[in-house]
This record gives C-alpha cells, structure tokens and sequence, in this order.
C-alpha cells in the first residue's frame, strides 16, 4: 500500500473533537463506543454512508453497526471483502487483491491503522464495481482497524463517500488523530491484567523521556508531541520505543497503565 504521510495539521475543528471525545469517554461497552464515534464523527468528517465489522479477535465477523446502509449491502460487502472458511467469514486472513489498491495513511501505529480507498478511476473488478460500487454510490472509503489489548484485530470502521467527493487532507489528518484515540478508548475498555510497576528510581528515565512520558498521560499523539518538543518524529517514536523497554510494557494500553501507576514520580 502506499503511504499518505500526514505532515502537518491546519485548521482542525478542536471544539467539535473535544465534544467528540467526551461523549465517546462516557461509554464502557466496546459495540457501544463504536456507535458513538460513528454517530458524533458525521459533524466532523462527513460522509454519505459507514459501517463497522465487529469481529472476535480472530476474524470470524461478529456483528455489525451501520448508518445510512441497506441490510443487504452488509451481507454482500462481506462476500467481496472477506473470504470463508468453515462457514466463517474472516475480515483477518489474505482476501481479495483489492486491498492493495488501499493506501495508508499516519495515525498512531500501536492503536489504529488508517486506510482509504479511491475508486473515483475505476476498479478492475468490474462485478464488484457494477454489484456494489455503483448501485449505493460509493467512490472513496475512509476507515481503521482496531485492536484489542492484546493486539488482536477487534473492530474495522469505515466511513464512505460518493456525492460529497474525495476526502481532504485535513480529513485525513482530522480522522488519523481521532483513530488513534478511538484505538486507545477501545483498548482501555478491555481487562489488561495490572503489573506491580518498579519505583521510578530504580527505572533510570532520561529527562526527555520524563517530558515524553508526560505528554503521553496529558493524551498527547507521537505528531503533537513532536511540535510540543520540537524534534523529529522518529525521535518521538525512539523515547516511546525507551519507554516500552524500561518499563517492560508491550501495547499502548499497558505503557498508559505504567504511566499512570508512576505518575507522580514523573513530576
């Protein structure tokens, strides 16, 4: 897939994310979440239709939560985008070859994992032009992946456009920032076992991973980061990558909790 490096940020709706953001935070059920990301999102980055797979860590499509789209274009966007085995549909194995016609674009990496799709040229398939593209309108698909706590695909959303056009850059960046949210939100909701965190003291941080880790609980993104410190992006991810090592954490989810456990330390 090629990748969409999302420079800067201009002119992003911050009142309306902020709005977003506390009206997904007071939900504690994961389908529940999804709805409302999906239902508060359209104000933001509009979209003429969307969808979510719910799947079961596993691939095997759980359930469902669409807006604007008829039962029967789920059933058949899941015969073209997924593949049985053993009577199971799997949004996780190798598919067809349209995903790489997808391309990628920067988000957090540990949380979500960003993707759009533009078929405004044609697609090579011409069924699944004829049978699905056409018939509801859809041209350009704007979504992420989710995961679990423990890294197992959990949920796809995707928003979809045709009479509203092409998605913008600052859609992009808009979503990309709210995806990663979005992504820490869904991992929270799950049970992540608790670890006795080691005293700061004995875990030797570096001043400029203290800063980091800081700006980490104040819900800072690697990008946000990377303007606030002014350094490089890879230099962002090498303090996160610092910080994963010394307190011996593997997911975002559980570098939040070894944050949070260590916080007034930090200070």
């Amino acid at each position: 897939m090629k990748v969409i490096e999302i420079d800067s940020i201009e002119n992003i709706p911050w009142a309306k994310i902020n709005a977003l953001l506390l009206a997904c935070g007071g939900e504690r059920e994961p389908k529940r979440l999804i709805e409302t990301f999906m239902r508060e999102i359209a104000g933001i980055v509009p979209f003429d239709s969307a969808r979510a797979f719910l799947t079961n860590g596993e691939g095997t499509v759980e359930g469902i939560v669409s807006l604007g789209i008829a039962e029967k274009w789920n059933k058949s966007y899941r015969s073209y985008f997924s593949f049985v085995r053993g009577g199971r549909y799997s949004m996780v194995e190798d598919g067809p070859s349209i995903a790489d016609m997808g391309m990628k674009f920067a988000a957090a990496p540990d949380t979500a994992d960003c993707f759009l799709y533009d078929w405004s040229q044609g697609f090579d398939d011409q069924g699944f032009q004829q049978d699905y593209l056409e018939p509801q309108g859809i041209v350009y698909v704007l979504g992420c992946n989710l995961f679990d706590a423990h890294e197992r695909h959990w949920c796809t959303v995707m928003f979809e456009r045709g009479r509203l056009g092409a998605f913008d850059r600052r859609d992009l960046a808009t979503f990309a920032l709210l995806a990663a949210h979005l992504g820490n939100m869904v991992k929270g909701l799950f049970t992540i076992p608790r670890k006795e965190w080691a005293p700061i003291e004995g875990i030797k941080l570096t001043p400029r991973e203290r800063e980091v880790a800081l700006l980490i609980l104040r819900g800072l993104t690697a990008p946000a980061i990377e303007k606030r410190l002014v350094i490089s992006r890879r230099t962002v991810y090498r303090h996160i990558a610092g910080l994963h090592k010394k307190l011996d954490v593997h997911t975002y989810a559980e570098l939040m909790l070894a944050l949070e456990a260590i916080e007034d330390e930090l200070r």
